[in-house]
């Protein structure tokens, strides 16, 4: 299991956590949403975290003002995933867009992906329950910080 109160598990990116990031995440079930969030403001200690359980309010959010990571969920109420997607590729957004979803494993969801990748999106698909190493990887990736030395593997449902 990750010892989540331990300072850093990425000594390598220690100036990453102090980083100003702002993150929107999407998800309709709460206690998911929560886990999320714990864990990136466990890496990122000084991140802006706004947290929606509703599709709606969160695209008018996006639209105020862009965030540094948009994470969503496949399965939730209109729109949905692929709908979410779809208006983001339109929009050319710059951010990146992380699928953290208990059925990213699915061809369809697989494809909504890989086409709005096609489009010029910014995107991972992350599958529930996830390592925890594993979304702090992929967001150094996408938002280019050093990724340290991930070695642990605990999911986050642990």
């Amino acid at each position: 299991m990750t010892d989540l109160s331990r300072p850093s598990l990425f000594p390598a990116a220690a100036e990453a956590a102090t980083r100003l990031l702002r993150v929107v995440i999407l998800d309709d079930v709460s206690g998911a949403l929560e886990a999320i969030k714990m864990v990136i403001q466990r890496r990122f200690s000084n991140a802006t975290i706004l947290t929606f359980t509703k599709p709606e309010e969160a695209l008018q959010e996006l639209e105020r003002q862009k965030p540094d990571l948009f994470t969503t969920d496949w399965c939730h109420p209109d729109p949905s995933g692929a709908e979410i997607l779809r208006r983001l590729a339109a929009k050319k957004v710059g951010y990146p867009v992380f699928v953290i979803s208990a059925r990213a494993e699915i061809p369809w969801v697989e494809r909504a992906v890989k086409e709005a990748k096609l489009q010029g999106l910014n995107i991972a698909l992350l599958s529930k329950p996830f390592l925890i190493e594993e979304l702090w990887r992929l967001m150094a990736e996408h938002l280019r910080l050093p990724a340290g030395d991930a070695n642990k593997t605990t999911k986050s449902g642990e």
